[in-house]
Parts: C-alpha cells; sequence; structure tokens
C-alpha cells in the first residue's frame, strides 16, 4: 500500500471528505487529490499534523508502505545520480585546493608548516582543513550512493552532508573576508572553488524544489 492511497482510505474511515481534510490542514483540494491519487507525496513538515487529523501514529501512518520496482529502480537511478554530483564535486575541490595551497611552496607552508601571527589566520587556516574534509566526505558518500553498498548510510548521507555543506561554505566566506580585509591577493584557483560551491548549492536548490513538487 502506498501513502495516499493510505491517507484515503484512513479518511474515509473518519467519514471525513477531501474539502474537510484539506481545510484541516491548510491546502487545497487539489493537493489532497494528488497525495491521494499518488501523484505526489506530503511535505514533510505536515506529516505529523496529518497523523494527528487522521487519529493515527506516525508509524501507524508509514507502516506496511511498499514501493514498486518501478519506484525502487528511479530510486536507485537518483541516488547514483547525487552520487556522481558529490563526487565530482570533491574531486574538483581537491584538485582546486592543491593547485590553490598544496601545489605551490608557499600554500603547503601555509597550510603545514604555519607560523600564524594572531587568532584570525588560526581560523583562516582551520577553515582550508573543512573544506579539505568537506571534499573527503563528499567523495565517501559519493562513492557509496554510486555503487549502493550501504543503504543504511544512504539514509543519513542527506543530512550529513547538507551539515558538511553548510559549515564549509561558511569556512569558504571567511577565507574570501580573510583575503580581502588583510589584502591577499584571490588566486584563480579559490575563484574556481568558489564557483563550485555555488554550482553545487544551486544543484541543491534544484533538488529540493523538486523534491516538493
Amino acid at each position: 500500500m502506498k501513502l495516499g492511497i493510505k491517507i484515503a482510505s484512513r479518511r474515509k474511515e473518519l467519514g471525513m471528505t477531501q474539502q474537510e481534510l484539506a481545510d484541516k490542514l491548510f491546502v487545497s483540494v487539489k493537493t489532497i487529490s494528488k497525495w491521494e491519487t499518488n501523484r505526489g507525496n506530503p511535505e514533510i513538515n505536515l506529516i505529523p499534523r496529518i497523523a494527528n487529523i487522521l487519529d493515527i501514529s506516525i508509524n501507524e501512518l508509514f507502516s506496511g508502505l511498499e514501493e514498486d520496482d518501478e519506484e525502487e529502480g528511479m530510486r536507485s537511478k537518483n541516488d547514483q545520480y547525487v552520487g556522481l554530483i558529490n563526487l565530482g564535486f570533491g574531486l574538483l575541490g581537491l584538485l582546486f585546493l592543491f593547485v590553490n595551497y598544496i601545489g605551490n611552496i608557499s600554500g603547503y607552508q601555509l597550510m603545514f608548516n604555519a607560523i600564524v601571527k594572531n587568532v584570525f589566520g588560526s581560523i583562516f587556516i582551520l577553515c582550508i582543513w573543512i573544506i579539505f574534509f568537506s571534499y573527503l566526505v563528499h567523495i565517501v558518500f559519493g562513492i557509496n550512493e554510486l555503487k549502493l553498498q550501504n543503504k543504511d548510510l544512504l539514509k543519513y548521507a542527506a543530512k550529513v552532508l547538507k551539515i558538511t555543506f553548510i559549515i564549509s561554505i561558511s569556512a569558504l566566506g571567511y577565507i574570501l573576508l580573510f583575503c580581502i580585509f588583510d589584502r591577499v591577493i584571490i588566486s584563480a584557483g579559490l575563484i574556481l572553488t568558489c564557483i563550485i560551491f555555488i554550482a553545487l548549492l544551486a544543484h541543491k536548490i534544484y533538488l529540493n524544489k523538486e523534491m516538493f513538487n
């Protein structure tokens, strides 16, 4: 049984019309119809309210749900697509980081043998390492999503990558501000790093928009 069918079944058991359910959820009747005909799923933040209105627990609402082979295949393809994006982001990021810091003597000394004069310089180096580990995390999850090896890991991938991305993009912002205020020349590698971060951010926004359409 699919989620939409279960919502429709429970609604009818309670003698509730689609309009009544829509009014209680502050959505349109078309939205309810879309859910019940499996042309879309409720947003995550609506699930607790739906369960409460239908007088059923969230666990009961989702228990016994099954996916058909086509849906499972679509999910696998989507996971592999996202995995390819994450893997590409991580590998490109490491390449630009190499160009920026590891591939030249001054950059190498900055990352591995730095003697900083103030706390701002220490934070700058910490931010570089944060971005470095962010690339490694994206590569690990990217490979796992491509090979679909560990399904339990896939469940946590989105949350972990989201948190990692937010932290790393904040670190990148600090690096840019540090370069501007300390009058450090912004290298081509750093510019390319900004471009791939912006591209990945746009891709994540696009995926979230598609998910709730």
